[in-house]
């Protein structure tokens, strides 16, 4: 099987050939549009990551590219050879993330004591 991965495009200019040698993964390109209600501030940013189910790895070829009004993103379906990305980061073992999710869950517990029926 041959494997699939996005060629984008900044404005015409290749940004990245991101996809992952294997079979076993996610990949995602993904627009953010961010409009607060505090600032009034809007942000625009492209991101391109995945995981590596092989590997146990994130990987991520674009972070954060901040986008301007009128910017046109295009994303191309191809085959490899892919770039390869730059930035790879071990995903947590399954036991320390119970342990974060279980202080989360107690420190939630306390702080929303007088809001749970027992």
């Amino acid at each position: 099987m041959d494997n699939k991965g996005f060629e984008v495009k900044l404005n015409g200019k290749l940004l990245t050939k991101a996809g992952l040698q294997n079979n076993h993964g996610v990949l995602s390109c993904i627009l953010d549009a961010t409009f607060r209600k505090t600032d009034k501030k809007q942000e625009l940013w492209l991101n391109v990551s995945g995981l590596n189910s092989d590997t146990n790895q994130y990987t991520k070829w674009i972070i954060s590219e901040e986008l301007e009004e009128d910017d046109i993103v295009s994303i191309k379906i191809i085959n490899g050879p892919f770039d390869k990305p730059s930035k790879l980061v071990e995903r947590k073992a399954k036991e320390r993330t119970l342990k974060e999710k279980l202080k989360v869950y107690h420190q939630l517990k306390e702080e929303l004591k007088d809001h749970l029926e027992e």
